[in-house]
């Protein structure tokens, strides 16, 4: 979990600091003694009952591996992710499919050279009889 924001007015407008700490939801100020949370890809911040995590707020931070999003990030997370993972399928798949175009190109490029030999063989064969006859 998110620590609360820390605005510095030397470097950031007073308006900017206001907005940056409202609540996304309800539009109040998220204030240190709040129960807030920061959405880790927006970075907007939220009221924990604003977001109907009360229960689970004061457990956020004893765990560092997780991650909150707000609503609108997680749907948009979601849908990246699921795009992700089909893009996935699809490399998997393609590179399936060239490793099967590389091992089909390299017993042709084997055959042509194995009918190749075998045509020079047979000539030399040819040839060697014919000497031998005469």
């Amino acid at each position: 979990m998110a620590s609360k924001i820390k605005v510095s007015t030397s470097k950031v407008s007073a308006a900017a600091a206001a907005a940056a700490a409202k609540c996304g939801v309800c539009d109040k100020g998220v204030g240190e003694k709040d129960a807030g949370i920061q959405c880790q890809l927006c970075e907007g911040w939220f009221h924990a009952s604003c977001c109907a995590i009360e229960e689970v707020y004061k457990m956020l931070g004893k765990y560092e591996n997780l991650h909150w999003f707000c609503n609108q990030c997680n749907n948009n997370v979601t849908k990246s992710l699921m795009s992700l993972a089909k893009m996935d399928d699809r490399i998997n798949k393609m590179e399936t499919e060239m490793n099967t175009m590389r091992l089909e190109y390299e017993i042709e490029r084997t055959k042509t050279f194995m009918c190749d030999e075998l045509e020079s063989l047979k000539k030399k064969v040819s040839d060697t009889i014919g000497e031998a006859r005469c």
